[in-house]
């Protein structure tokens, strides 16, 4: 089988969707398949799994307080302090791995 990618830039295959199902945010499901609108993989080796925080649920960039757009806000480091303390303390970024269900939008609030 061939690789297929997403606008996501995630790659995985036709059998990698197999038994997996899609879910609108409005709660409708459908089998996962690339032909959903908006179609976003979240198994294994997708870009949710690896780029965001199984503990927080930000993205990596958020647990370095020396980044960049740390520098440019106000009161950086101890907004990420203030910040990391919602969320159970500062810790180290754990990658969330991949989830069960898949992401598409089923067209429950129009196309326009």
């Amino acid at each position: 089988m061939t690789n297929k990618e997403d606008t996501m830039t995630t790659t995985y295959t036709e059998q990698d969707l197999e038994g997996r199902t899609a879910r609108c945010y409005c709660g409708s499901t459908a089998p996962s398949s690339r032909n959903l609108a908006f179609f976003e993989f979240r198994g294994e080796g997708s870009r949710e799994a690896s780029e965001t925080c199984g503990v927080c649920g930000f993205h990596e960039i958020a647990h370095d307080p020396t980044a960049e757009h740390m520098a440019r806000i106000e009161g950086g480091a101890t907004r990420y302090e203030n910040l990391m303390k919602r969320v159970g303390g500062i810790h180290d970024f754990t990658p969330k791995g991949g989830v069960d269900t898949d992401r598409f939008y089923c067209g429950c609030r129009g196309w326009d």
